[in-house]
């Protein structure tokens, strides 16, 4: 079986997306904030913060990652702007 697939033509622009927006991590149990400018930088923070699975949360695919729920910043404002 023939394929044309070329691994280096993969467009990951839809990841890097993702890793390069701001997000906000709140602790499932002490409710603490935490703030980073992008996935990566999460992962960079604590090694519990896998970008690949914070990603997985931003998507809706998982609930939690490293004991945080995940989202990205200007949902996270909407949020708290709609509880006030």
């Amino acid at each position: 079986y023939a394929s044309d697939f070329d691994e280096n033509n993969i467009d990951f622009s839809i990841e890097r997306k993702i890793t390069n927006k701001e997000i906000v991590g709140i602790n499932i149990i002490t409710k603490e904030v935490l703030f980073f400018n992008s996935a990566r930088e999460a992962n960079r923070y604590s090694e519990n913060f896998r970008y690949k699975n914070i990603s997985l949360c931003l998507k809706g695919k998982s609930k939690t990652c490293g004991g945080y729920k995940w989202y990205y910043k200007e949902d996270y404002d909407k949020m708290i702007t709609e509880t006030d």
